[in-house]
């Protein structure tokens, strides 16, 4: 018997060129798809964050029955919020009157405050002395812009607002 013909196993370079072609078609489409869901769940986290923050100043409001305020650190709300109560009535934040601190953003996106106030506060009833309204603006594109509106009655809304 003639043993030149031999089983070969494995596969061609053609199949491989092939196989990597198929991989990385796949790859290119599920990336962008995966960096959109991160870009989303960032924002989305932040705003929520931000949210939770002030309804956290409307509880206290109410269950300390005094006046809270929210003011933007350094006169910008991207570097962070003080929830403060003016004991002393001198309208500036010592740190014993300091109730919560949230920190500036992570994500390199901007928190603008509409009509500039850089400062609100609740009343003893967690209504909000004025409605408030601000812009959410992602790094990464317009489609993970945000709007947080406090209303009147001291209610804080999230929704998506796209490109402003």
């Amino acid at each position: 018997m003639n043993s030149t013909a031999t089983n070969q196993r494995g596969f061609s370079l053609i199949n491989g060129i092939i196989a990597l072609a198929v991989v990385g078609v796949l790859f290119g489409a599920v990336v962008p798809q995966v960096t959109a869901i991160v870009l989303d769940n960032r924002a989305t986290t932040e705003t929520e964050e931000i949210a939770r923050a002030l309804n956290l100043a409307r509880s206290q409001a109410v269950t300390l029955r005094k006046q809270v305020i929210v003011s933007a650190h350094d006169a910008d709300w991207s570097q962070g919020m003080q929830i403060w109560v003016d004991h002393n009535g001198d309208k500036a934040m010592s740190e014993d009157e300091l109730l919560y601190r949230l920190p500036a953003l992570i994500t390199g996106a901007s928190l603008k405050e509409r009509s500039e106030r850089t400062e609100f506060s609740f009343d003893t009833r967690g209504f909000a002395r004025t409605a408030i309204t601000f812009d959410y603006l992602a790094e990464a594109g317009c489609n993970w812009n945000h709007e947080i509106k406090v209303k009147y009655t001291g209610r804080t809304t999230l929704k998506d607002s796209g490109c402003l």
